[in-house]
């Protein structure tokens, strides 16, 4: 093992509360990280994507390094994603992902109370190459 690297003690898990403080930290060391994009068909093409119109307004770039706004995002950025991910494994993706929301991700997140983000614009994204059909 990497002399840089330890292992966690038996009963001193790392939490999401515990990860969602050190990715603060880190957001705000490296705030580059929160860039939401992608490339525009060349080398260093990145465009970055308004979060602001993404979300209607509930996150921006500001916000998304305040609390745990950064992981209320990629958890509502789950559930929304969820479904386009599983739809052409499973016949049934409403059950899929009412099982794998209600069992496992719900409960998990449950204590950050996330603000609520009605409708993610995900036309926004049509103007990046390869994102045809994938949203």
């Amino acid at each position: 093992m990497d002399e840089n690297w330890y292992r966690r003690p038996i009963g001193i898990d790392y939490t999401i509360p515990g990860y969602s403080a050190d990715n603060t930290l880190i957001q705000l060391q490296v705030p580059e990280r929160l860039a939401v994009g992608g490339n525009m068909g060349t080398v260093n093409s990145f465009a970055g994507v308004d979060l602001s119109d993404l979300t209607g307004g509930v996150y921006n770039l500001q916000t998304l390094a305040q609390g745990n706004n950064a992981l209320c995002f990629a958890y509502t950025s789950l559930l929304t994603l969820t479904p386009d991910i599983l739809k052409g494994v499973l016949k049934d993706v409403t059950g899929a992902v009412n099982q794998i929301v209600g069992q496992f991700i719900t409960p998990q997140f449950a204590s950050l109370n996330c603000p609520s983000v009605k409708y993610y614009n995900k036309d926004i994204f049509a103007k990046y190459p390869g994102a045809a059909g994938a949203y």
